[in-house]
């Protein structure tokens, strides 16, 4: 399992195990107090039933539920995205979910129900078909499902707004890490369209618009696995940003502009049919020292300043006076090695808002 996949499970599985425990829990503290309200005089009147009730087993439970369907969560969370299922309505898609999610939860039980009964690992005798069929009422399906729900989209937006600022900043904001601007070292990748305003004139408006989306999906396929952050989508430029130790790793921050070339590629067949041309596209890289800090109040997020995101932009720009689809600055390709990649100093260029001459390598 690749590392941002398995982060992502592992946020599953840590989220339903969290959530199953403190249901759990507060099942426990509040069942004597709430029983009139919820009619569960009947089911505690089994002596068998109340001992499994208030065991502490229940945390064992709660944790096989939350590992086995976190990990369900986690692939059909992962079939959607990763299918056309994503591109259908957002009604289906909800319905479909919905679907499988009911269905892993049957299963689930299924499991936890192998593991504490058939395998019998309560220290106290364990329960008849009988008990388990009392257990099974109106008042604690509805409990249940209640919490089920309520779990499901929690768990749901939580994935996606932290999708929405970059793995791992949705905390760094809720710690309020980016209150105060701060300084970090980052790479910046700005990826163009090439030809865009001539493509734009041949589909029009809205086939290119479909374009700019299938292209960005598969730049968002690929992405995950080199361990980048979307930092802003401009009309049809994306920018990429890294952390300069994890771009710096295997050089992740290079190899995903050839990965992402390669896809582009190998589904030419799939541009070609839909929209009658295969998207090329233009890249700028650069490394160095930014500013960050959260900004806005009605739409909030984390911006980054500084020379480094300025000098991305303009040798991007530069691209199609050298005829060149990868450029970068010294500071990233002091760290390629000279056998894998050939890089070639096309000249120094005095970049629009800087007073110093930048010298632009190419990457092939």
């Amino acid at each position: 399992m690749k590392r941002s996949y398995f982060e992502e499970w592992l946020f599953y599985v840590l989220a339903w195990t969290l959530l199953t425990l403190a249901f759990s829990f507060a099942t426990l503290v509040t069942m004597r107090y709430f029983i009139n309200f919820f009619e569960l005089n009947h089911i505690l009147e089994s002596n068998k039933l109340a001992e499994y009730m208030v065991s502490d087993y229940q945390i064992l439970e709660g944790i096989i539920f939350g590992v086995s369907f976190g990990t369900f969560f986690f692939i059909i969370n992962l079939i959607i995205d990763t299918t056309d299922i994503h591109k259908m309505p957002f009604g289906t898609v909800i319905f479909l979910k919905s679907l499988m999610y009911t269905i892993a939860v049957i299963i689930v039980f299924l499991i936890v129900y192998f593991i504490i009964s058939i395998i019998n690992i309560y220290p106290f005798p364990k329960l008849d078909q009988e008990t388990l069929l009392e257990m099974v009422t109106p008042e604690l399906i509805f409990f249940f499902a209640t919490f089920f729900v309520f779990a499901t989209i929690l768990i749901n937006f939580l994935s996606q707004i932290n999708k929405k600022f970059g793995p791992g900043n949705l905390l760094n904001m809720f710690l309020g890490i980016y209150h105060r601007p701060r300084i970090e070292d980052r790479i910046f990748l700005f990826i163009d369209l090439k030809d865009s305003t001539a493509i734009a004139e041949k589909l029009g408006h809205i086939k290119y618009s479909r374009l700019i989306q299938s292209f960005f999906m598969d730049l968002n396929y690929i992405l995950p696995r080199y361990r980048g952050e979307i930092y802003q989508y401009v009309g049809d430029e994306a920018v990429i940003t890294w952390r300069k130790r994890i771009g710096l790793k295997n050089l992740k921050c290079v190899r995903f502009y050839y990965a992402f070339k390669n896809r582009i590629e190998r589904r030419s067949g799939y541009y070609n049919r839909k929209y009658d041309c295969v998207p090329e596209f233009k890249a700028g890289i650069n490394m160095g020292e930014v500013t960050a800090a959260e900004i806005g109040v009605l739409k909030r997020e984390i911006a980054y300043h500084g020379d480094v995101i300025n000098t991305a932009s303009r040798i991007q720009e530069l691209c199609n006076d050298f005829g060149k689809s990868l450029l970068a600055t010294e500071a990233i390709v002091k760290f390629l090695p000279q056998k894998e990649f050939e890089v070639q100093l096309l000249g120094e260029k005095l970049l629009k808002g800087k007073k110093h001459l930048e010298k632009i390598f190419s990457i092939g």
